[in-house]
């Protein structure tokens, strides 16, 4: 608080400070809304798969034996069309290919809340020479995901959430978890 007096004859300046500092704390919470023209693209990898590849390399194992499960949750209002393939420690891509279903696609949650639950089934091809062994130079996953609108109107918020936990399956039914991304 500042109170002054003058006499109106004469012209006076006050100077409290050269320089006023104001620090201000807020927040700003911004929804995103998206339409059905809305188009994303995001690209990850997930590594450290190369122990889990290996151990399967020595396996009399061809195409149609192996399969990539994964089994993605999500309360993300975007339905996610997606792209993979397998690549090496040096992030190169490996012989050994992902087969994608043509209509593979992980579905967006219809209200921004309630889960909405995606299995696919990726097949793997072992490379020109169909052999096992390509399997050891695996390590990691590189994802491209591309999001489209799954419910008009909704918007993202800090309490959605994606997750996704793979799994191989070996002819015969038999499944290796392979952590939860």
């Amino acid at each position: 608080d500042l109170e002054f007096n003058t006499d109106a004859q004469s012209e006076a300046t006050l100077y409290a400070a050269d320089k006023y500092v104001v620090s201000y704390d807020y927040k700003v919470d911004v929804p995103l809304l998206f339409d059905q023209t809305m188009d994303i693209t995001y690209s990850d990898v997930a590594d450290g798969f190369d122990d889990t590849f290996d151990d399967l390399s020595d396996k009399d194992i061809k195409v149609g034996d192996i399969y990539i499960i994964a089994e993605v949750k999500t309360t993300i209002p975007l339905e996610l069309g997606f792209d993979a393939e397998l690549i090496d420690a040096q992030g190169n891509p490996t012989e050994v290919r992902l087969i994608i279903p043509s209509d593979a696609k992980i579905e967006g949650s219809k209200d921004g809340k309630s889960e909405s639950v995606s299995t696919i089934r990726l097949g793997v091809d072992l490379g020109k020479d169909n052999n096992a062994r390509n399997l050891a130079d695996i390590d990691a996953i590189r994802l491209e995901l591309s999001a489209g609108c799954a419910a008009g109107g909704a918007s993202l918020n800090a309490e959605q959430y994606i997750s996704a936990q793979l799994y191989i399956e070996l002819n015969g039914g038999i499944t290796v978890d392979l952590d939860t991304l």
